[in-house]
């Protein structure tokens, strides 16, 4: 699929930085494609031999919330 990238963006503390180019592992936001998601390779055309998808694991932490009704809560 060929699409054009509009935008390329960084992320400091809370904001948003546009940016004119990124290297291979770098966190960013891409604008002006659609259907992109984690683990996807954005390649040049001359070039498009894709990253083996990366593998995200299910969570390893598990919470429960409840009302604390012991005769001790307070």
């Amino acid at each position: 699929e060929t699409a054009k990238v509009t935008q390329l963006y960084t992320f400091r503390n809370l904001q948003r930085t546009p940016v004119p180019e990124v290297s291979a592992g770098s966190i960013v936001a891409v604008a002006g494609i659609e259907n992109v998601g984690i683990g996807d390779t954005l390649a040049d055309p001359a070039d498009p031999r894709p990253l083996p998808p990366i593998m995200v694991e299910e969570p390893t932490v598990r919470m429960t919330f409840s009302v604390n009704d012991s005769p001790f809560a307070g």
